[in-house]
């Protein structure tokens, strides 16, 4: 669903409870703080313009965080940056890559013809993911630049999904 303002704590918890690794994949720095008023600003994302989606499992009581994947829209209006953290516990079972498709629908109905993401290049998975969803990339360093035509990503999507069986109702 849609992170809304009210996610605020919830977003603080889901980022303590990463280890340091995948906060500095998901940052590209290490960053061992998330403040009230930083996870204020990335729970509150004005859903008109940019998107935010996170996935959600009832743990305690509560709902708990297991993986965001959002989009920033550019100026240009017509590509958008995208970036995704999954909690290490449900990593390699299709949640980055549900999320990539459910952000390419929304992004396709607002006009937005292109994602764009940075990689950092131990980032294996992220990298096989914008790759088999159609993303092409640029950088030999430390980083790696991946374009994805939004177009590519929906027709990936389908055969994603069914490929994975904890998905296979949500098409």
């Amino acid at each position: 669903r849609p992170l809304h303002p009210s996610d605020m704590h919830t977003l603080q918890d889901f980022f303590y409870s990463h280890d340091e690794e995948t906060v500095r994949l998901r940052y590209g720095y290490q960053r061992d703080r998330m403040t009230g008023e930083s996870a204020y600003k990335l729970a509150a994302v004005d859903q008109a313009k940019d998107h935010a989606l996170g996935l959600f499992a009832e743990g305690r009581g509560r709902e708990e965080l297991r993986a965001i994947g959002r989009f920033y829209l550019d100026p240009s209006g017509s590509t958008a940056e995208v970036a995704f953290i999954v909690h290490e516990g449900t990593r390699r079972i299709g949640m980055a890559g549900f999320l990539l498709g459910e952000l390419a629908r929304v992004a396709k109905k607002r006009g937005i013809k292109e994602f764009w993401a940075s990689v950092l290049a131990e980032n294996h998975g992220m990298a096989a993911l914008f790759t088999r969803a159609g993303g092409n990339s640029e950088g030999l360093g430390e980083e790696r630049e991946f374009r994805m035509p939004v177009s590519r990503i929906l027709r990936w999507r389908d055969s994603y999904l069914a490929s994975k069986s904890i998905f296979r109702d949500t098409r």
